[in-house]
């Protein structure tokens, strides 16, 4: 009898809104995720939306975002001059490049297609690959 008491006590209080989560919480996740959002949601329960609104709103946890953003470029750019040194992990070429393209736009990496007049009826694509900081 008191087996059962204990365990409808448990439901009651696992019904209704979520606990509340704290900024300190949410940054200790968004290190622990290196800044991705979703991760940082499931890993603390809830929503995506809520701590993505969380984030923007509070300059500390921006910052720590953008520091958990920064480490995880510099081990892509990192893995990137590992690759140019040794061709034997020319494997994860792709994956460093997808990472660097989506994530690395602030230090420069982005990819371009521009088309120019050809003799054919297609256009012909040009990648010039990842651009440089350029003041203008």
């Amino acid at each position: 009898m008191a087996a059962s008491k204990a365990k409808q006590q448990i439901k009651k209080k696992s019904k209704g809104r979520p606990q509340k989560v704290s900024d300190d919480d949410i940054a200790i996740a968004l290190i622990k995720c290196k800044g991705f959002l979703s991760d940082v949601a499931n890993l603390l329960k809830v929503n995506a939306s809520t701590i993505s609104k969380r984030v923007t709103k509070s300059e500390f946890l921006t910052s720590i975002r953008t520091e958990a953003e920064d480490k995880m470029l510099d081990v892509a750019e990192n893995a990137l001059v590992t690759m140019i040194e040794n061709s034997e992990h020319n494997d994860h070429f792709k994956s460093v490049k997808f990472f660097l393209k989506c994530k690395g736009k602030k230090r420069g990496y982005i990819e371009n297609i521009i088309t120019l007049n050809s003799t054919e009826d297609k256009p012909l694509p040009i990648n010039f690959g990842t651009e440089p900081d350029v003041k203008t």
